[in-house]
């Protein structure tokens, strides 16, 4: 587990090696590739000012959330 967050809805996500996992009060959810992580590799996740969550892929770039989703933003160069 590499970082912890709670939105101000009481959701708590936690970015791990392996993905990102979101616990909504009732069950929890789990993100990855198939979700859109351009990687699994979570060293860090934000909540901006709008409640999104955003998380950096490594060594893959940065993703935002959109809807049940996650948007690779931009790719790092290699």
């Amino acid at each position: 587990m590499d970082q912890t967050l709670e939105d101000s809805l009481g959701r708590l996500c936690i970015a791990t090696d392996f993905g990102i996992s979101c616990f909504n009060g009732t069950e929890f959810r789990t993100y990855g590739r198939q979700e859109g992580l351009p990687g699994l590799d979570i060293p860090s996740i934000e909540f901006d000012k709008d409640g999104i969550l955003w998380a950096s892929a490594y060594p893959n770039g940065l993703a935002k959330m959109d809807g049940d989703q996650f948007r690779p933003l931009a790719a790092l160069p290699q």
